[in-house]
């Protein structure tokens, strides 16, 4: 049996910790930070996958990474 765990926080701010990530000046923006992850009945971590949304005013832009353990 695997258990999976979703963590999702809502960024509104006029970009510091989340323009690091995306490598550019970001204002006004909305952030949804995922975080899912898989673990097994050991409690090792089998796999994790971390989602970035930035809302703007145009657009949406998605950045996705995914860590295989």
């Amino acid at each position: 049996m695997k258990l999976t765990v979703v963590y999702m926080k809502k960024y509104k701010q006029e970009g510091t910790e989340v323009d690091k990530f995306a490598e550019r000046k970001v204002e006004n923006m909305k952030a949804y930070i995922r975080l899912s992850m898989v673990v097994d009945e050991a409690g090792s971590v089998v796999w994790m996958t971390i989602s970035l949304r930035v809302q703007r005013l145009e657009r949406t832009n998605f950045a996705t990474i995914l860590f295989l353990f």
